[in-house]
């Protein structure tokens, strides 16, 4: 029963919340390359360093076990 009044509670109160609440806080199509100002680039450069040093943490720490 509870399910169902939340549900009913939402339904009815979500366009006034749409409407009033989250229009506030619209700030249409927010990137990091917007809010920063950097070029993608750098984010691209830094996944590819990221992604590379967790491969080595993950390999090193398969050698450690012995799993590999």
């Amino acid at each position: 029963f509870g399910m169902l009044a939340g549900a009913a509670l939402y339904a009815e109160v979500h366009p006034w919340f749409k409407a009033n609440v989250l229009a506030q806080w619209d700030l249409g199509k927010a990137t990091f390359v917007t809010t920063t100002g950097l070029s993608p680039w750098w984010f691209i450069a830094a996944l590819v360093v990221g992604a590379l040093a967790a491969f080595r943490a993950i390999s090193n720490y398969e050698r450690k076990l012995g799993l590999v």
